[in-house]
């Protein structure tokens, strides 16, 4: 009878000499969980995995920041820069894909001038607060929790882009 980890390297369709060295790794550390073997044995599927898993992320990062140039209160630049990240570490193709096309102008603005103007950063806390107390009064019910940590983390949120951010040089 197979363990488990041969059975999950077997349906895995792992070669015998995987199945040895998981075996032989096992026997050398039996204390260390068999997730570890698995991903020291598949070391190029997990990274193909995170490469797969970033640029579903990154897509995902595009479509909100695409959704927050048309919603009020949803910011755009953060989900591009982090679709940039996201593509810069998964797939440069699809990071210069992003720069040329009309989001881009988002990200190259940040980087051009190396953070958000003072008017860029008012704009930006000024829609939060609305949208953060738009929801606590409007659509949340009384005697909620939701009613505390949305105010909470919008309070967060506005210290981040207030001392977070970096302020953008001026353009010449």
């Amino acid at each position: 009878m197979q363990c488990t980890s041969c059975l999950l390297l077997s349906l895995s369709k792992a070669s015998a000499k995987v199945r040895r060295i998981f075996h032989t790794a096992k026997k050398i550390f039996p204390h260390v969980r068999e997730k570890v073997y698995l991903c020291s044995a598949f070391g190029t599927d997990v990274a193909r995995m995170k490469r797969y898993i970033y640029i579903v992320l990154g897509l995902l990062a595009v479509g909100l920041g695409a959704l927050g140039v048309v919603v009020p209160g949803l910011p755009t630049t953060p989900f591009l820069l982090l679709a940039s990240w996201l593509f810069y570490r998964s797939s440069p193709r699809l990071q210069q894909w992003l720069l040329r096309s009309w989001l881009g102008k988002y990200i190259r603005g940040y980087q051009r001038r190396g953070g958000m103007t003072a008017t860029q950063k008012a704009g930006a806390v000024g829609v939060m607060t609305v949208m953060v107390l738009l929801s606590t009064f409007v659509f949340i019910p009384a005697g909620s929790v939701a009613r505390i940590i949305v105010p909470v983390a919008g309070a967060v949120g506005a210290l981040t882009v207030i001392f977070c951010v970096p302020n953008a040089k001026k353009d010449d």
